[in-house]
């Protein structure tokens, strides 16, 4: 039969044995959160270093977001497809839903999982059709303009 003391140690031990069980969980957790800090500085860094096209161009925290979100997906193809996208926009000859279609077509074509498919690739398919007419033909709009204004000068001479 255990003493009085005897359960108090046993008390002791296992109080000590959960304090240590709670510092190492939180230096895990810890650490945890120094690498989830890591890696988003990573994907920052990377974002402003490298030609990222997924977003608008006037606005870093969505291109940033949308590199962030597409990590585990086929991110190259995407990227691929958003450059297009933005080509196309800044050709005024074709219209923003001939340039948003063929964007859909091209991530659609993007073989990827559950999360990419039905997640990823419709966010960004939809965004440019809900927001992309104040960018299309933006940064050529001035030029457009004029190559527009010409052609009309021909048509009626």
């Amino acid at each position: 039969m255990l003493s009085v003391f005897d359960e108090v140690n046993n008390n002791n031990a296992i109080t000590t044995i959960l304090l240590n069980v709670n510092k190492e969980v939180d230096a895990f957790k810890n650490m945890y959160h120094i690498f989830k800090i890591f890696l988003l500085l990573i994907t920052a860094h990377h974002s402003w270093t490298s030609k990222y096209y997924c977003g608008p161009s006037d606005n870093a925290f969505y291109r940033f977001l949308s590199q962030l979100l597409t990590i585990p997906c086929e991110q190259h193809r995407i990227n691929s497809c958003c450059l297009k996208h933005d080509q196309c926009y800044d050709d005024c000859s074709v219209t923003q839903l001939a340039c948003d279609t063929l964007f859909c077509d091209c991530l659609k074509n993007i073989q990827t999982n559950f999360y990419c498919r039905r997640i990823i690739q419709p966010i960004h398919c939809n965004f440019p059709q809900w927001f992309g007419k104040s960018y299309k033909c933006n940064s050529r709009r001035e030029r457009c303009t004029l190559e527009d204004e010409s052609e009309d000068k021909n048509r009626t001479q």
